[in-house]
């Protein structure tokens, strides 16, 4: 395994040209993974932790992003699967969707949309409600709000230098900073500090041995053929096994009803949603 601090210092071009093809592509498992970071809250809803995004070591950019749906059926069943537009795929949830977004009924398609969940490696630098998690490498999914963050401060702007926010060395640590808006958890204050070395060279060597991989994310043994999710997506929605729709698409109509800005649900409740099958 190559040492993470090889990896400092990388061509800024070139990640940024791989993250480009990454964000141009328009999730994985049901049971509970311990290796994902999941943020305690203290008695009033919120947290404040400090975490260090790492760079990965089996894919071009140190991020993975996912889509999946889950949503209730009229029948009061769950859909509840991984969505193979993240392969490059067509999907027969989005097709649907589409399709009902440009005939007028967009309460359908946004009650179907598919979620974005990205995944990557990082250090837990300060963690006050579980300290034993401090120094330990953990993956950490998160969404839209934080992805968007993650892009700005990485491509810069006006009047920000852009930062390579997963070098072990010139990155930056990021604040994560987790409130209850409307019942559901808000990242707006959430920001990346000044750049900074997380560690001295041996530090940071033995924190790349922990680093996971993400390419299992994309394996396409963890999502349905289209066959067996046009069969559970007919079933949900109450229609007739040998329902068709006319078309066929690996991305969505404008105003892009196939992503959701809304919060991710964890684990447990998608695990009960699906024991409910």
């Amino acid at each position: 395994m190559p040492k993470i601090t090889k990896l400092s210092k990388v061509n800024m071009g070139k990640l940024t040209e791989n993250i480009e093809k990454q964000e141009a592509k328009k999730g994985f498992t049901k049971d509970e993974d311990i290796r994902i970071y999941k943020p305690k809250f203290k008695k009033d809803g919120t947290f404040t932790g400090i975490i260090r995004f790492l760079p990965s070591l089996d894919t071009d950019v140190p991020y993975v992003k996912t889509f999946k749906h889950w949503f209730l059926g009229p029948a009061g069943k769950w859909f509840v699967e991984e969505c193979p537009t993240t392969l490059g795929q067509s999907c027969h949830c989005c097709t649907a969707n589409s399709l009902a977004w440009k005939a007028g009924d967009k309460d359908t398609s946004r009650r179907r949309m598919r979620k974005l969940n990205v995944f990557a490696n990082v250090l837990i630098v300060k963690d006050p409600q579980s300290p034993e998690n401090e120094g330990k490498v953990f993956l950490f999914r998160f969404g839209t709000k934080i992805h968007e963050k993650v892009l700005e401060t990485i491509k810069g702007s006006d009047v920000d230098e852009p930062i390579n926010i997963f070098d072990p060395i010139e990155g930056a640590n990021f604040k994560l900073v987790i409130k209850q808006v409307g019942g559901y958890a808000n990242y707006d204050s959430s920001k990346f500090t000044s750049p900074s070395k997380i560690g001295t060279d041996k530090e940071i060597d033995t924190i790349g041995e922990q680093i996971f991989t993400l390419s299992e994310f994309l394996d396409p043994g963890n999502f349905k053929s289209e066959d067996e999710l046009e069969e559970k997506f007919n079933k949900v929605e109450g229609l007739k096994s040998d329902a068709k729709t006319e078309t066929k698409t690996t991305s969505t109509p404008d105003k892009d009803p196939g992503d959701s800005d809304e919060p991710e649900l964890n684990d447990d409740f998608i695990k009960q949603l699906e024991e409910q099958e």
